[in-house]
């Protein structure tokens, strides 16, 4: 698979005495920096679209028109462009898909101890159970019709610990 890697090894041939070795798999270079587990990559994750611009931040912000109110942000919104997909940010198993009325669909995907969630979506391409790769398309991002932006909702949970800021995972 594109995420492991072995050194060359020898196995048994079919006749007793001599071994043949077997090729070894070689990562590609994003492979390389990601490895295997998802703590070890705070700071390196790829971003759940191609191109985007974080437009609100995580944690608790002044409303925008509303004097004395705050509202909390559990994850970071990302402004892209219409047509665009959310993608995978690390390889996991797809636990959660459910469709929010005045949202759009939501995937979560889990590695390990680790959750990534993708909401804002007006269609998705996985399903229950699916595993996924790095940068693998989970969806097309929603449209407002009346905004005319196209925002995707991306958050990091760790179990345990609740939600993290997934602005310090994915990388600069």
């Amino acid at each position: 698979c594109e995420m492991c890697i072995r050194d060359r090894e020898t196995t048994p041939a079919t006749k007793p005495g001599t071994t043949t070795t077997a090729p070894a798999i070689v990562l590609t270079p994003e492979a390389k920096i990601l490895g295997t587990k998802f703590e070890e990559n705070q700071g390196k994750l790829p971003w759940p679209v191609e191109k985007g611009t974080i437009v609100s931040r995580f944690g608790k912000h002044p409303h925008p028109v509303l004097k004395g109110v705050t509202t909390q942000n559990n994850g970071v919104d990302i402004s892209t462009a219409s047509g665009s997909n959310a993608r995978a940010v690390f390889e996991g198993d797809v636990t959660g898909l459910t469709n929010i009325p005045g949202v759009g669909w939501l995937v979560i995907v889990r590695h390990g101890d680790y959750l990534t969630v993708y909401s804002g979506l007006e269609e998705v391409y996985v399903k229950q159970s699916d595993k996924v790769k790095v940068k693998q398309n989970l969806g097309k991002v929603a449209t407002d019709q009346v905004e005319g932006t196209t925002e995707l909702h991306f958050e990091v949970w760790k179990s345990g610990a609740g939600k993290l800021d997934p602005e310090t995972w994915l990388a600069k």
